[in-house]
């Protein structure tokens, strides 16, 4: 299990690695990706200049953009919009102590390639307070155990399988809004044992 996983991590950041070379060669450089600087070094640097300068919110939505899917950000970011306006309009705003929130989305193709590694450009850049998704499996997975490291909280719809159900030490800031199959599986259960045991 720990090699997997450190062959994991191995591998996103090679992928990581590869996307940067290929910006570089076009022309274009994430900010992630300034010479002589490491990702540490460039998190610190975010991070102070957005305590000094900003008192947002900032929730990452991380999702698909195909449409077919029932949970794309076409379908969920207006949802997460209009929560906000509840908020305002119910008066609960005033309890982030003046905080703004804000909206900022990116697509996952549902790709275990691209979904961690848009939540990397996050983490490095300072930018996220929570991670509000992914929701494929195979994203949801590696930001869920990175965001453990990262001490940045996650709420997602996905997540059913069994994996997630242990919490400690790789899922302990991943909040499932669904639950897991293996509870729908215990509520069926005693649903049937209830209906049996009237008869």
């Amino acid at each position: 299990m720990k090699w997997s996983f450190a062959y994991l991590t191995l591998l996103t950041l090679l992928c990581y690695l590869l996307e940067a070379k290929s910006y570089a060669e076009g022309g274009t450089l994430r900010r992630s990706l300034v010479p002589n600087k490491s990702s540490i070094t460039i998190r610190r640097e975010s991070l102070y200049e957005r305590e000094r300068t900003t008192s947002t919110l900032n929730i990452i939505v991380l999702a698909p953009s195909n449409d077919k899917l029932p949970y794309s950000l076409h379908k969920i970011v207006p949802g997460v919009l209009y929560a906000i306006q509840t908020l305002k309009s119910k008066g609960l705003y005033e309890r982030l102590g003046g905080r703004l929130i804000q909206i900022i989305y990116k697509d996952t193709d549902c790709s275990s390639t691209t979904g961690p590694l848009a939540a990397f450009d996050f983490y490095v850049s300072g930018t996220a307070d929570v991670f509000l998704g992914p929701l494929c499996p195979y994203v949801l997975a590696p930001v869920a155990r990175y965001s453990a490291t990262w001490n940045i909280p996650l709420l997602t719809a996905g997540g059913q399988n069994s994996n997630f159900d242990s919490k400690y030490p790789h899922y302990r800031l991943t909040t499932r809004m669904n639950g897991s199959y293996s509870q729908i599986g215990h509520l069926f259960l005693e649903l049937l044992q209830s209906f049996t045991g009237k008869r």
